[in-house]
C-alpha cells in the first residue's frame, strides 16, 4: 500500500506541474488540455533524462531522475512567468463548470486506478503468457545506470524494440525506488487511469466543441470511458447463443465467461490443414491478461495524438498547427514528442496516427479557400516541421532500432521492381478472412451507433443535394454487389468495409461542399473528424483482410492483433461520438413526420397542422422534399432555429393532410444499444469474478512472490545478485543461466535482475532482430548449455570468454531440484562435476552449500 500511495502522489504531482504546458499546448479545447497533463508529463521529464542518458553526460540514476522531474517544474514556471498565461489560467478556473470538471476528471483517475490495482491484487504473479519479457525490459532500464538501455536477452547489444513504454514505468521504479516486480502491477494502474482518463477528457472535449458552448460534455467522456475501457466484444453473447445459459444453482451462473476465447475468436488456414487462432485483443481484455506491451503501455499516448488532431480541427483557417517561427518552436516541439512517442512506444501506432495527422493538416488547410500552391506551401512547411521535430526527438531511436523484419523479397515476384520492394514487407493473404460474425462480434457494440449516425446524416445529406434517384439506386446496387461477390469469394469483409470508406467520403464531401455554399468553417463540426476516424478505420480493415505484415510468423497474426486494437480505439470514439449524436439529433428532431389524411384547417398552428409545431428545443421541423403538399420544397432533416419561420400554404386543391409524429423507433434501439452493453459487460464483470474467484485471496502487489514459493533455496541468491548490481556501473556484466524455451520460467535470473544474458527466449530475439542470422541467436543460446554441461575447464572458460560473461548462477534448474515448468517436466541434469568446475577458476561471491546455489565471478 506503501508503494501505491507513492506512485499515485508522484503521478499526480507530475500532471500538476505539467497544466501550464498543456494549457498552452492545447488552447482550444475547453478543457485546456487537462485531461492529458499526467501522461504528457511524464514523457517529456522521462525524455529529458532519457536524452541525456543516451548522449552519455549524465547517468541515468534516481538522482538524475527527479532533477528531470525538476526541469519539468523550470518549463512549466518560464511559461507561468507570462502574466497573460497566470491571468489565462485564473480565469479558467474561476469558471464553476471546470471546477466540477476537474473533481470528475480527479474521480475518473482514482476510480479506474484502484480498479485496476484491486484486479491485480488477486494475481499479481509475473511467470505467464509474456509477461517475463515485459519484466525483463522493466528491469533491464530500473537497473541499469546508461542509455540505451541493454537488452537482456541479448547480451551486449542494446534493445532493438519500441521500448519506450518500458522505459517510462523503468523511470518511474526509479523515481519511486520501487522494485521492477511490484512497480509492473502498480504500472497496470497507472496506464488504465491514464487511458481512462485521456479518453474521458476527448470525447467531453470533442462533444463540447460540437455543441459549441465553449465547455466539456463530462456525461459523453464517460460514455467514451464505458465504450472504450469497461466494456469488452460480444463473444459472450455467441456463447450464449451456442450453449445457453447456466442453471441458477451454478456458481458460475448465468455464464462461464471463455474469456481467453474472447481475443482468439478468428481462425485462419494454415498449409497443411492446420487452423491458426489470430489474436484480437481489446482493452478490458489485456488488462485481465496482464500482458505490459506496447500496444497497452501506448494506447493513453495515441489518445493524445488524437487530441493533437482534434486541436486542429478546433482551429479552421490557415496554419492549422502554426505559423513557423521562434516563437511557436514549442508548439512544434509538442506535438512531435507527442506523434514521435508511438514510434518509441509501440510502433504499429505511428504510421496510422502520423498518417491521420498529415491528412487532417492537408484537408484544414485546403479548406481555407486560399490557392492552391499558397495550401499547399503552407502543406509542406508544417509536415516537414513536423518530421524533422520528430526525428530530432527521437533520434536515438531512430539510429539504433534496425527494425523487425526479415525484408526478403518473395521469389515469385523477384523480377517486378515495385512489386518486390513491397513483398519485402507486406505479404498477401491468399485465404479465407475474417466472417463477418466475427467482425460484428468483435465491434458490434460501437457499429451500431455508427451505421445510424452514417445513415441519418446520409440521408439528410442527399436530401439537401437532391440527389437524383437513379445514383441512389445505382449505389444501393453497387453495395449489394460488393456484398454478394465478397461473400462468393471468401471476403467477407470487402462489401461493409468498402461501404464505410465510401460512405464516409461521401458525406465528408457533402459535408463540406455544403457548408462552402453557407460559406462556414469546414472544421466548424466535430463530425468531419468523426467522418476522418471512420475512413481511417475502415481502410484498415480491409488492408487487414488484404495484406499483412511479414514477420517471422508469415501470417496474420501480429497484424490483426496491432491493427484491431487500433480499429478499437477508432470505432469506439467513433462509437461513443455517434451515440451522442444521435441521440442529441432525437431530442432536436423529436417529431419525425409522416403522411396520413384526415380534414385540417391550412391556417391553424400549431393546433392544426400538429407536425409543424415546435418541439420543446424550440426548432421548427419540415417535411421530406418536393412534398407535393407544399409550396416549398424542403427536406425532411433541415430545420430552423427561428419561431418566425413562415409555415408553407397548403394547397387549396388538396382537403386533408396530417402528419404525426413517430418517433418510437428510439426507444428500439436505446434497448438494443443497452442490451449489446450488458453482453459487452460479460468479460469486466463475470470474468473479472471468476479469475479471482469472487475476489478472494487476495495477495498484494508483488510480482515475484511466486518466485520466492517456487525457487526458494535460490531465490535469495536473485535478490542478493540484483541488490549487488543494481545501478552499479562497475559491477553490472552478463550473467551465465541455464537456457530454455519461450513461454518457460527460462531466463528467471535475467528478467528478475535486469543484468543481460547470453540470449534469453530464443524466438522472441529472432522476432526483434528479424534482418540478424538465425544461426548467431541459436549458436549463442546453444552455447550456455555447452558451458554448463561440459567438464573441460579449458573450453568452458574459452566460451566465457567469448561472450563476456561474469557472473554464473548455479541455481535451483541448473543443480536439477527445479524445472522450467509448473509440473517439473524437462528438468537440467548437469553433472556435480561439471557444476563444480565454476570454483576452480572463478571467485564464489555467492554460497548456499546446503542448497547447492552458488554464484560464482571473475
Amino acid at each position: 500500500m506503501h508503494d501505491v500511495i507513492i506512485w499515485y502522489s508522484i503521478i499526480s504531482l507530475i500532471g500538476f506541474l505539467t497544466f501550464p504546458i498543456v494549457f498552452r499546448l492545447f488552447p482550444l479545447l475547453p478543457d485546456r488540455g487537462y485531461a492529458f497533463s499526467r501522461p504528457l508529463g511524464l514523457l517529456l521529464a522521462g525524455l529529458l533524462a532519457w536524452w541525456t542518458g543516451c548522449l552519455g553526460l549524465i547517468p541515468f540514476l534516481p538522482g538524475w531522475v527527479w532533477s528531470a522531474v525538476g526541469l519539468l517544474a523550470a518549463i512549466s514556471g518560464v511559461i507561468l512567468a507570462r502574466s497573460q498565461v497566470r491571468r489565462e489560467i485564473v480565469s479558467w478556473l474561476k469558471q464553476s463548470y471546470n471546477l466540477k470538471y476537474i473533481a470528475l476528471t480527479e474521480l475518473v483517475s482514482v476510480i479506474t486506478f484502484a480498479f485496476m490495482l484491486n484486479l491485480r491484487s488477486f494475481f499479481p504473479q509475473l511467470n505467464q503468457s509474456e509477461k517475463f519479457f515485459n519484466l525483463a525490459f522493466i528491469n533491464a532500464i530500473a537497473t541499469s545506470p546508461v542509455l540505451p538501455p541493454p537488452d537482456p536477452w541479448f547480451a551486449g547489444q542494446t534493445m532493438n524494440y519500441y521500448y519506450g513504454g518500458h522505459y517510462l514505468v523503468g523511470f518511474l521504479c526509479k523515481l519511486t525506488g520501487t522494485g521492477a516486480a511490484t512497480a509492473y502491477n502498480i504500472a497496470m494502474g497507472v496506464v488504465y487511469s491514464f487511458l481512462a482518463v485521456a479518453i474521458f477528457g476527448l470525447v467531453a472535449n470533442m462533444v463540447g466543441l460540437a455543441r459549441k458552448k465553449g465547455k466539456v460534455a463530462p456525461l459523453s467522456g464517460l460514455l467514451g470511458v464505458l465504450f472504450l475501457t469497461v466494456l469488452g466484444n460480444l463473444y459472450p453473447l455467441r456463447q450464449v447463443l451456442t450453449s445457453g445459459l447456466l442453471p441458477l444453482g451454478n456458481p458460475n451462473f448465468p455464464l462461464k465467461v471463455d474469456w481467453p476465447a474472447s481475443a482468439r475468436m478468428i481462425y485462419d488456414p494454415m498449409p497443411g490443414g492446420r487452423m491458426l487462432d489470430i489474436l484480437t485483443e481489446y482493452p478490458i481484455y489485456s488488462y485481465l491478461n496482464g500482458d505490459l506491451h506496447g500496444h497497452l503501455l501506448g494506447a493513453p499516448y495515441v489518445i493524445l495524438v488524437l487530441g493533437l488532431i482534434l486541436q486542429l480541427f478546433a482551429a479552421p483557417g490557415k496554419w492549422v498547427v502554426s505559423k513557423l517561427s521562434w516563437r511557436t518552436v514549442p508548439r512544434y516541439l509538442g506535438f512531435g514528442m507527442l506523434l514521435g512517442s508511438l514510434y518509441f512506444i509501440n510502433l504499429a501506432d505511428f504510421p496510422t496516427y502520423l498518417g491521420l495527422t498529415l491528412v487532417a493538416i492537408v484537408v484544414l488547410e485546403l479548406q481555407a479557400r486560399d490557392k492552391w500552391w499558397h495550401a499547399l506551401g503552407r502543406i509542406g512547411v508544417q509536415t516537414a516541421a513536423l518530421l524533422s521535430t520528430i526525428y530530432l526527438i527521437y533520434i536515438f531511436q531512430f539510429t539504433t532500432f534496425s527494425g523487425m523484419l526479415r525484408a526478403e523479397p518473395m521469389t515469385d515476384v523477384a523480377n517486378i521492381p515495385v512489386v518486390n520492394f513491397l513483398s519485402r514487407y507486406l505479404g498477401w493473404v491468399y485465404w479465407h478472412g475474417t466472417n463477418l460474425s466475427e467482425f460484428v462480434e468483435m465491434f458490434g457494440l460501437f457499429l451500431l451507433p455508427i451505421a445510424t449516425f452514417l445513415t441519418i446524416k446520409y440521408v439528410r445529406l442527399v436530401h439537401q443535394e437532391k440527389t437524383p434517384a437513379y445514383r441512389l439506386i445505382l449505389e444501393l446496387i453497387t453495395a449489394l454487389t460488393f456484398f454478394i461477390a465478397g461473400w462468393m469469394v471468401n471476403f467477407e469483409l470487402l462489401g461493409p468495409g468498402l461501404i464505410l470508406v465510401y460512405v464516409s467520403v461521401r458525406i465528408f464531401r457533402l459535408e463540406w461542399k455544403h457548408q462552402e455554399k453557407d460559406n462556414k468553417a469546414l472544421a466548424a463540426t466535430m463530425d468531419l473528424l468523426v467522418l476522418l476516424l471512420l475512413f481511417s478505420a475502415g481502410f484498415i480493415t480491409l488492408f487487414c483482410e488484404v495484406l499483412y505484415v511479414r514477420d517471422i510468423y508469415y501470417n496474420r497474426f501480429n497484424t490483426v492483433f496491432k491493427y484491431w486494437y487500433q480499429l478499437w480505439v477508432l470505432y469506439g470514439l467513433a462509437g461513443a461520438y455517434s451515440t451522442w449524436w444521435v441521440l442529441s439529433w432525437v431530442k432536436v428532431n423529436s417529431r419525425i413526420p409522416t403522411i396520413s389524411f384526415r380534414p385540417v384547417r391550412a391556417k391553424s398552428q400549431p393546433t392544426g397542422l400538429n407536425w409543424l409545431a415546435f418541439n420543446p428545443t424550440n426548432r421548427l421541423q419540415q417535411v421530406v422534399s418536393e412534398n407535393p403538399l407544399l409550396d416549398e420544397k424542403t427536406s425532411l432533416f433541415s430545420s430552423f432555429s427561428n419561431r418566425d419561420t413562415a409555415v408553407p400554404a397548403v394547397r387549396q386543391k388538396l382537403k386533408t393532410l396530417s402528419l404525426t409524429s413517430k418517433n418510437h423507433w428510439i426507444f428500439g434501439w436505446i434497448s438494443l444499444l443497452i442490451l449489446l452493453a450488458i453482453a459487452a459487460s460479460a468479460v469486466p464483470i463475470l470474468a473479472y469474478w471468476q479469475t479471482t474467484n469472487g475476489y478472494t485471496n487476495r495477495i498484494g502487489m508483488d510480482g515475484e512472490i511466486w518466485y520466492s514459493n517456487q525457487f526458494p533455496a535460490e531465490y535469495k541468491a536473485m535478490v542478493w545478485l540484483r541488490d549487488y548490481t543494481a545501478n552499479q556501473s562497475e559491477r553490472r556484466g552478463v550473467v551465465l543461466e541455464a537456457n530454455g524455451m519461450n513461454y518457460s520460467w527460462a531466463n528467471r535470473i535475467s528478467t528478475y535482475t535486469g543484468l543481460p544474458t547470453i540470449v534469453g527466449w530464443p524466438f522472441h530475439e529472432l522476432q526483434w532482430r528479424g534482418n540478424l542470422n538465425e544461426k548467431v541467436i541459436w549458436d549463442n543460446w546453444l552455447d550456455m548449455n555447452r558451458i554448463y554441461e561440459t567438464t573441460d575447464v579449458n573450453y568452458a572458460i574459452e566460451l566465457l570468454k567469448q561472450h563476456n560473461v561474469r557472473y554464473v548462477f548455479v541455481g535451483q534448474i541448473e543443480n536439477g531440484s527445479g524445472s522450467f515448468y509448473p509440473d517439473g517436466h524437462d528438468p537440467k541434469s548437469y553433472s556435480a562435476q561439471a557444476l563444480d568446475k565454476f570454483g576452480s577458476f572463478m571467485k564464489t561471491i555467492y554460497a548456499d552449500p546446503a542448497n547447492n546455489v552458488f554464484i560464482y565471478a571473475f
